[in-house]
């Protein structure tokens, strides 16, 4: 009887001890990642955590930034940038009501972007 007890030899081991570590690990990573995603989900709609974003500031911001903010889209963000471009002016936007001006942004729009958006 060269091997008598049940054990594998110490390289299997070695080998199932590895698995197991990497099968804990990817649970871990798995269960984090988890954790994190409702805190995406819920940035926009939960008022709570709406100050943990960046504002959009519609002086500066590209229009990939601008299309982020509800009921924008990209058409009315190249809108608003092309509208920007065109005033001349450094700071075309300074209150909400200078949004308003623009076709297709009404005070739904507003009211559903506005503490998300910065004029300064």
């Amino acid at each position: 009887m060269a091997n008598a007890s049940n054990t594998p030899p110490s390289g299997q081991c070695l080998l199932v001890d590895l698995g197991r570590y990497f099968v804990v690990m990817l649970i871990l990573l798995i269960m984090l990642l988890q954790s994190q995603l409702p805190r995406y989900r819920t940035a926009q709609s939960d008022p709570r955590q709406r100050q943990l974003i960046r504002k959009i500031n519609p002086n500066h911001d590209p229009w990939w930034m601008l299309a982020a903010l509800p009921r924008i889209g990209v058409t009315r963000a190249k809108e608003i940038v092309q509208y920007r471009e065109q005033s001349g002016q450094p700071h075309p936007f300074n209150s909400e009501n200078d949004l308003l001006n623009l076709p297709g942004i009404g005070s739904a729009t507003l009211h559903a972007a506005g503490d998300l958006i910065d004029y300064h």
